[in-house]
């Protein structure tokens, strides 16, 4: 399945252990109703189940957004359907991760990794043609469904993560190589929420 590139591609960046694929985790838009006990038709997320010491993931994407992006490829298919599956991966990646690893994390921080690895992801797969900051950073809108605070969040990450993402393009204007940005990359996704804003504070 394509989408289960972009999570190797994620293991590859963070040089994190193969995960099982995220296609295992994928729910259906019945199953995503029935258990948040709703008729409307949901939007992608990450749903995350704790029980005891038992974590429990499931991944919604859409069917039909699946089926245009395994008709088209990751390549080809549009910005907003691969914005979409990046996002949602890096997502179960990071919960994931952060699930085994045994550490805290805030809604924020997982928002903020999404907007980050999207960028990354977007940039690996598409021509600099598409002004893939600006789309992604600036160009921005918001579900009018969400509620005020998750409003309030996904506009600090995207605020957070752009500032992030710009001083990687810095680092190699700088003559930054790749695996200084490697290192970089590293080094952020392992620190804790207040290192992370910390870090980005710095910048």
């Amino acid at each position: 399945m394509r989408i289960e590139a972009l999570q190797r591609d994620i293991e590859a960046i963070y040089s994190l252990n193969a995960a099982p694929s995220v296609q295992e985790f994928f729910l259906s838009r019945k199953e995503v109703r029935s258990f948040l006990g709703t008729e409307q038709n949901p939007s992608p997320q990450v749903l995350l189940f704790e029980e005891k010491d038992q974590v429990s993931l499931g991944v919604y994407l859409g069917e039909l957004r699946l089926r245009r992006i395994e008709r088209q490829g990751l390549e080809r298919t549009n910005l907003a359907d691969f914005c979409t599956a990046a996002e949602e991966v890096s997502h179960f990646s990071y919960l994931l991760w952060s699930a085994r690893n045994r550490r805290p994390v805030s809604l924020l921080d997982v928002e903020l990794q999404g907007e980050i690895d999207k960028f990354l992801l977007a940039s690996l797969y598409f021509s600099r043609k598409e002004d893939l900051f600006q789309r992604i950073f600036e160009r921005v809108s918001f579900d009018r469904r969400i509620q005020r605070l998750g409003r309030l969040r996904y506009r600090e990450a995207n605020r957070l993560g752009g500032k992030f993402c710009r001083t990687l393009g810095e680092l190699f204007d700088r003559g930054g190589t790749r695996r200084a940005a490697l290192a970089h990359l590293r080094a952020f996704y392992r620190m804790n929420t207040q290192s992370r804003l910390a870090r980005i504070d710095a910048l």
